[in-house]
């Protein structure tokens, strides 16, 4: 495939989106497609930004260009938010938007964020299709548009640093003496909650802990300095040391060498320095504002806290303080919660697989995007496997099918085809569908709040799969077992 992608600066910025973009573009790379990086000049004035839909440069290169589809980074969306209505009649290729993080779901954007959500929602609108990097994010935007975006979701991995930790070493690290080694890897800005995190620090006795934020300082140097001030006034100058910009080849030193990451932000769509911590056998403490929840459950792989409530992380912070059995506990079951999380190259194998059956379709259709479910016909070979249900009839899936399931529906499902299975074959409930008499939903609890849902349609006897997803409750219908 011919691919280009529009962002705003340097494809090698330091931030999570940005290296989310550049691993997308490797893996391409090593799949044989070539990409081609559209840079625009990055505008701190969103009104500006908007001018760049009239720039006559930037008409003509997307015009010309000859690709088989353009991916456009959301956060362009001002500079594209009319342009791409006018390119979508000329252009031969369909428009893909990566969505990290909508800029109306941002807490720090109160005051503007009507004007935000109505560009959004008006630049949504011109896109064939998205990337999605979380179950969150896809939410966020539907809710956004009203309506359903093509797409698939794509996870960022947390597998492009090296680690070689034991678990005997983690249990040495923790219960070692001495102050509780807190990570904050984050850009210093009010949306990272790092004022909340330093108040919260404040009220622990200043021997307890050590905290080292690792991140940029110049990104907003007005609201540096308020940190640097507030760290000055409570005589923590010693505690809390601000590193700054460091290479992601070296954050591995600075997540040996602690004991638990906090990142308390107004929002995150999920957060690639929790996968990184995890993998390294540290408890996150993160918030309950976007998503966080897909990987971390509270309590268990660590703690979610409301956004700016300083009374609970000081208190999450006191019990790890204290418990270093439980600090080990959670630091492990992290660990073995990013060991089941999809690699960069498995996500982005799901999102290549999409990119290319929306280019095949673009190109049959003349314009336009078409979702057109699969048929479950099959012969006995192309089964992947069949259950025999509580209902005494039979349902299957196909390979085909199980794919599309898990490359375009729902790819946080990929690994999980065992459970899927035991969903159908051990069910703690099933519900006829009240739209539809023949679609069966079977639910499964996986933990607390949390259900495997497997949905199949029942036609001449036995059925077939029609989906399957995670979801926190069990919707309404026919309860049909047990009775």
């Amino acid at each position: 495939m011919r691919v280009g992608l529009v962002i705003y600066g340097s494809i090698e910025t330091l931030t999570g989106g940005y290296l989310y973009d550049r691993r997308l573009l490797d893996h391409l790379a090593s799949r044989g497609d070539r990409a081609e990086v559209i840079s625009l000049p990055r505008r701190n004035h969103y009104p500006r930004a908007l001018c760049d839909n009239a720039s006559p440069s930037l008409v003509r290169r997307l015009t010309r260009a000859r690709f088989d589809v353009l991916l456009q980074d959301e956060l362009v969306h001002p500079s594209l938010v009319f342009l791409n209505g006018w390119l979508r009649a000329r252009a031969r290729y369909p428009i893909v938007t990566i969505v990290h993080l909508l800029r109306s779901s941002e807490q720090t954007a109160t005051r503007l964020r009507g004007w935000y959500a109505a560009a959004e929602r008006r630049y949504l609108a011109t896109v064939d299709a998205a990337l999605y990097n979380s179950e969150t994010t896809q939410r966020a935007v539907e809710a956004l548009l009203g309506r359903g975006l093509p797409g698939v979701i794509a996870y960022p991995g947390g597998d492009h640093l090296a680690v070689e930790r034991s678990e005997a070493e983690l249990a040495a690290q923790a219960r070692a003496t001495g102050p509780l080694c807190v990570l904050s890897i984050a850009n210093v800005l009010p949306g990272k909650g790092l004022c909340v995190l330093i108040d919260a620090l404040c009220r622990l006795p200043t021997e307890s802990w050590r905290l080292q934020i690792v991140g940029s300082l110049t990104m907003d140097r007005p609201y540096v300095d308020r940190l640097r001030g507030l760290i000055a006034r409570a005589g923590l100058a010693t505690h809390v040391c601000l590193v700054g910009t460091v290479p992601n080849a070296r954050i591995p030193e600075y997540l040996v060498r602690s004991h638990l990451l906090v990142v308390p932000s107004h929002y995150e769509a999920l957060g690639i320095a929790y996968l990184e911590a995890m993998r390294f056998g540290l408890p996150v403490i993160a918030t309950t504002a976007g998503g966080a929840h897909e990987i971390v459950e509270h309590g268990r792989e660590g703690f979610l806290v409301a956004p700016g409530d300083v009374d609970a992380l000081t208190r999450h912070l006191r019990l790890l303080v204290a418990d270093r059995e439980l600090l080990l506990r959670m630091g492990l079951a992290a660990r073995r919660r990013a060991a089941r999380h999809p690699t960069w190259d498995q996500s982005f194998e799901r999102a290549r697989i999409f990119l290319r059956s929306l280019v095949e379709t673009h190109r049959a259709k003349g314009s336009g995007v078409t979702m057109v479910p699969m048929a479950d016909e099959s012969s006995p070979s192309d089964v992947l496997f069949e259950v025999v249900t509580p209902l005494n009839f039979r349902v299957h899936v196909t390979r085909a099918h199980w794919q599309l399931i898990t490359t375009v529906k729902h790819p946080v499902m990929a690994t999980c085809e065992s459970e899927v299975r035991e969903t159908l074959r051990g069910p703690d409930e099933i519900r006829l569908s009240r739209s539809d008499p023949k679609v069966y939903l079977f639910y499964k609890q996986r933990r607390l709040s949390r259900w495997v849902c497997a949905v199949a349609k029942r036609l001449n006897g036995d059925g077939f799969l029609v989906t399957t997803y995670p979801t926190d409750g069990i919707k309404e219908g026919i309860n049909l077992w047990p009775k």
